[in-house]
Order: C-alpha cells, then sequence, then structure tokens
C-alpha cells in the first residue's frame, strides 16, 4: 500500500518511475517502457530526487522501502 503523503508529493508518473529506478532501470530504459523520451524522464528524475530531498539511488532506495513503494 502506497504512504498517502508520497502519493500528495509525487504524481503517479513519477511514482511509477522512481520504481522503475530503484529496480535499477536507466534512463533509456525507462523512457522505452512507458514510450517517453529520455528528456522528459531525466525531468521526471530531477522532479523525484528535488521533491523529495533526495541526492543519491541509495536514498531513493531507501525511502521506497521505508513508504512500501517497492
Amino acid at each position: 500500500s502506497t504512504n498517502s503523503s508520497t502519493v500528495t508529493v509525487l504524481s503517479n508518473r513519477e511514482v511509477t518511475i522512481l520504481r522503475y529506478l530503484v529496480s535499477g532501470l536507466s534512463n533509456k530504459e525507462i523512457a522505452d517502457k512507458l514510450l517517453l523520451s529520455n528528456k522528459t524522464v531525466s525531468a521526471h528524475k530531477s522532479n523525484i530526487y528535488g521533491k523529495l530531498g533526495l541526492h543519491s539511488i541509495v536514498e531513493l532506495i531507501d525511502y521506497a522501502k521505508l513508504y512500501e513503494l517497492i
């Protein structure tokens, strides 16, 4: 179950991208899966890190575990 505060902060698309990122997919792989450009995925990735105040994939994985996103 997704934590409601996370849902408010991140868009559904950002949550989807976050899950792909923490599972180890590259920007290009995510772009291909979601039919987006690399640039769009990079923008979403920047927004995710910015909104959550995180700086590394390790922090992102810890966050995702804490809020039961993975």
